[in-house]
């Protein structure tokens, strides 16, 4: 799903402007009305890159319109990048958290931050 609609954008010689696009695709190839499901991965698929600043892209979008389903995955997506940076780390979990916290109300909203905080000992649990 992440890889959806950006495909053959992005490499060496390429344009980034053309990378950026990849949001807008992914979310022509989702947009279904009658799809409640696929409404929700169109609006991912636009917003995954938009921080809770403003920041990011689409640049033309407010990060207050950003539907929660992206704060979710954007969140998500940070998870998954430490935990990968951090992998084979016995404190992955703790190192993960120290560098979310760093990026809370810029990246990803406090909100967020304080909900993954408080479920560190399930995640030591099962990672």
């Amino acid at each position: 799903m992440q890889a959806a609609g950006k495909d053959g954008f992005y490499g060496p010689g390429q344009n980034l402007s053309e990378y950026y696009r990849h949001v807008q695709l992914g979310y022509e190839l989702l947009k279904d009305d009658r799809s409640p499901l696929l409404h929700c991965a169109a609006e991912i698929a636009l917003w995954h890159h938009k921080n809770a600043d403003g920041t990011g892209y689409p640049p033309q979008s407010a990060a207050s319109d950003m539907p929660l389903s992206a704060q979710l995955t954007r969140a998500a997506m940070r998870v998954r990048h430490y935990l990968h940076y951090y992998r084979g780390c016995a404190d992955r979990v703790e190192r993960m958290l120290h560098a979310l916290k760093k990026e809370a109300g810029a990246v990803i909203t406090v909100e967020i931050y304080e909900m993954i905080r408080s479920e560190q000992e399930t995640l030591e649990k099962v990672l």
